[in-house]
């Protein structure tokens, strides 16, 4: 598969702004269990989000000072809070089900549901180009 510039800067991203996020999580499942282990786990991913937003948004997708930063960052928002879910009920649910090592499962459920859900959000609607009123024909 061949993955494009901007998909290639995208996983950069992903990869840089995960980074905190596992290492923390390493350190809380060592110290936390159960729903306290399952809250952190939504809030680290949630505010990753936040770094991965600005850094997509300038550099991997490029996007101008024209495009309306409050509506991209609702799509954003909404994007990443159902990224953020599904990653963390299946993360929950393997765990549950096979008790394998919950940090691996993590990277696991981050990558999985990237590449399957939130970078095509990103590409078909986060990020999109905006087209203006003028280009567009009835």
């Amino acid at each position: 598969m061949k993955m494009s510039t901007t998909q290639k800067k995208s996983i950069l991203v992903s990869i840089l702004t995960a980074g905190s996020e596992v290492i923390l999580f390493g350190i809380a499942s060592a110290l936390m269990v159960g729903p306290i282990l399952l809250a952190l786990r939504w809030m680290l991913g949630a505010t990753g989000a936040v770094a991965n937003f600005t850094l997509n948004r300038r550099w991997a997708f490029e996007t101008d000072e024209q495009t309306n930063t409050a509506a991209q960052g609702l799509r954003f928002a909404v994007t990443a809070l159902c990224g953020v879910s599904m990653s963390t009920a299946l993360w929950w649910a393997v765990v549950q089900q096979t008790g394998w090592d919950p940090r691996v499962v993590h990277l696991v459920t981050m990558i999985s549901v990237w590449f399957v859900f939130t970078y095509p959000m990103f590409k078909l609607w986060v990020f999109r180009c905006e087209r203006s009123e003028e280009a567009v024909v009835a």
